[in-house]
């Protein structure tokens, strides 16, 4: 209620005059006016920072990157330009200044609010770059940047969250291939630490999700576990036991894909009577 507001800066202004209610509304006409100047500078920061686009181009290219920082600094700075002006004439204007004044504070207001949108924009560049940087590598199917060992052996990986995803081992069996391919099409496997050592091999991840695939070739399968010896059963728990420990010192979830619905039901009893937390699906083969 600017009834309100004015009646109350008129209360205590020394003067009795006008001069209180005045100022406010030239200092408020300005905050709005400049601050319009740093927003503007930091939403250039935060939409380079969501694009990326140098870094999507070549993930490790310098003279890409050096030129988003510095075209996302010139549009940080022309926005910065353009509010500060408009906040000094605001406020100028409003507190009834002569030309000279109104211009005088026009530019001093644009070359601090210049100055302001170009290092926001500068700065959100070179975060946006960086980060868009490892988004894009980790994305990059295909793309490997160290190596790891699993096992015996030395798996090409690059780093993605808190594991890799890295060559996926390729299977001698072909409908074992075909199934591993049709958990994750992009031919790759994700490599999750264990908290004891070494790393944990799965299918795919989907979100928070580890998912690993159990293709069921025959009824003696070593999954149909209610059919088989304990001992049997205890290789199976402990494969699971691993699994679950790796995705629970890192926050994920098993998922279990199951091509044969008996053993779906096995598996279900014998991990729940053990108290292992781990998803078992039905997840059908889909036959050339």
């Amino acid at each position: 209620d600017l009834n309100a507001i004015q009646a109350g800066l008129r209360a205590y202004d020394p003067t009795g005059g006008e001069g209180g209610f005045g100022n406010f509304v030239a200092q408020h006409q300005q905050a709005i006016a400049f601050g319009a100047s740093l927003v503007a500078g930091t939403a250039v920061s935060i939409l380079t920072w969501g694009a990326a686009t140098p870094w999507v181009a070549g993930a490790l290219d310098v003279e890409a990157t050096s030129l988003g920082i510095v075209g996302t600094a010139t549009v940080g700075a022309i926005s910065g330009t353009a509010g500060g002006a408009a906040s000094g004439f605001a406020y100028s204007a409003a507190l009834g200044a002569s030309p000279l004044q109104i211009a005088e504070a026009t530019g001093e207001n644009a070359l601090f609010g210049g100055f302001t949108g170009g290092v926001l924009g500068a700065a959100g560049g070179w975060v946006g770059n960086l980060l868009g940087g490892e988004i894009a590598v980790e994305n990059q199917v295909g793309l490997y940047t160290t190596r790891i060992r699993w096992g015996l052996q030395e798996i090409n990986v690059r780093p993605a969250g808190i594991g890799f995803w890295g060559e996926r081992i390729p299977q001698t069996n072909p409908e074992v291939e075909a199934y591993e391919l049709q958990v994750n099409a992009n031919n790759e496997s994700y490599y999750l630490p264990h908290p004891r050592g070494g790393y944990v091999q799965f299918e795919n991840l989907i979100g928070s999700t580890l998912q690993d695939g159990k293709l069921i070739m025959s009824t003696t399968s070593i999954y149909h576990v209610a059919e088989l010896p304990s001992f049997a059963q205890q290789a199976v728990l402990g494969e699971a036991t691993r699994q679950m420990e790796a995705a629970i010192a890192n926050g994920l979830q098993v998922q279990w894909l199951v091509s044969d619905e008996a053993a779906v039901t096995q598996l279900q009893t014998l991990l729940q009577n053990n108290a292992i937390d781990i998803m078992v699906t039905y997840f059908p083969r889909t036959l050339p």
